[in-house]
């Protein structure tokens, strides 16, 4: 699930998700920026 804004993120949490029969918790990640395995072998190495 994706929303555009930071209150759609407390909105959809607990008014949507947390709503739902059986859901007993949530654990929320965001993402800021995404990185592909070949930038990040990139930025990281020594110069060979």
């Amino acid at each position: 699930m994706s929303v555009k804004s930071t209150e759609e993120v407390a909105d959809t949490i607990t008014a949507k998700i947390g709503s739902l029969t059986g859901i007993n918790a949530t654990e929320t990640l965001i993402a800021f920026q995404t990185y592909s395995r070949h930038d990040l072998e990139h930025m990281f190495s020594i110069g060979e």
